[in-house]
């Protein structure tokens, strides 16, 4: 349970007006993230607290966003579904952990260093963002060939998908894992993170 107070402290920062609404959003995304995937596969009580977060997390992008969201905001909605979906079928957490890091941060620099813009409104230099993170939080793609083929992917999926990109980058990643299973690609999600 002690990994709850982090969360909470995000959620106390992103409240408490320090951060404007779009760092706001990002520190929740990426800070929530990088806890669940420390936690990975949650024990008995933290599960459920997690599922609870999350179940309420959506109701509330329904009756009454988060101060860094808008109503039925598709982001935070598929964020958590996406946390419940793993929790109740067993998988682990830890395979998320591009889409926690690859979003917030291809946002944070495509917003603060002039490049210019793609597609849509995605910059370039925040798609070298995303494919650079998408190669380290893929740690646990042993094959490197893998690897870079996913953060391809990744990088393009954030790109070309405006407003559902978290649901490209789910849709990829979790097909991977069950191709890695079902084909035995080497896999490793037993790093120790944080």
């Amino acid at each position: 349970m002690i990994h709850l107070v982090p969360i909470f402290a995000i959620f106390l920062i992103a409240y408490s007006g320090v951060l404007n609404k779009f760092y706001s959003r990002k520190l929740v995304h990426l800070g929530c993230g990088l806890v669940l995937a420390k936690i990975n596969y949650p024990n008995v009580p933290l599960k459920y607290v997690i599922l609870a977060i999350a179940a309420v997390s959506v109701l509330v992008s329904f009756i009454n966003p988060f101060p860094f969201g808008h109503k039925n905001d598709i982001g935070i909605i598929s964020y958590n579904l996406t946390i419940i979906a793993f929790i109740l079928m067993n998988l682990p957490i830890r395979i998320l952990l591009p889409m926690f890091v690859v979003d917030p941060m291809a946002s944070i620099v495509g917003c603060n260093i002039k490049s210019p813009v793609w597609i849509h409104t995605k910059t370039v230099f925040g798609s070298l963002a995303c494919f650079f993170f998408s190669m380290i939080t893929l740690y646990y793609v042993n094959n490197i060939y893998h690897r870079l083929i996913l953060s391809i992917i990744l990088t393009l999926t954030e790109g070309l998908l405006k407003y559902s990109d978290n649901v490209g980058i789910i849709f990829t990643l979790t097909t991977y894992y069950f191709l890695a299973t079902k084909y035995n690609y080497p896999i490793q999600l037993d790093f120790k993170l944080l």
